[in-house]
């Protein structure tokens, strides 16, 4: 809707829609904290399903982020999309693997690395 209401202003430079996947719940209540936006009902419900679970919070933001960019590729409204991956690569990597566009391998074991893997 965004980029035809612009469109319909006549704006038309790119707009490359951002997409910030959830990895946590601290991170998600800072994040709304800091914005001070609200995600939808239907998210913060199904967070809070999984709020002492980290990996699970991961699993559903790609989840989520995997759908948003598969709609908006699939609107031919966009040039792309933006991950914000906020150093944190592992769901990044998730979310292209998924929707086809990462070109390395997609298993979802990372080599051993000599520092913490982010979630």
């Amino acid at each position: 809707k965004f980029v035809r209401d612009c469109r319909a202003l006549g704006i038309t430079c790119p707009i490359i829609p951002g997409v910030l996947p959830i990895q946590g719940y601290a991170s998600l209540r800072h994040l709304v904290k800091l914005s001070k936006l609200t995600p939808p009902a239907y998210v913060v419900e199904e967070v809070e399903k999984r709020k002492d679970d980290d990996a699970a919070i991961t699993d559903y933001g790609v989840e989520l982020a995997v759908n948003l960019c598969k709609e908006l590729l699939k609107s031919n409204e966009v040039p792309g999309f933006h991950i914000y991956t906020l150093n944190r690569e592992v769901a990044t990597k998730r979310i292209l693997c998924q929707i086809g566009l990462w070109k390395g391998g997609c298993s979802k074991t990372l080599p051993e690395m000599p520092w913490k893997q982010s979630a």
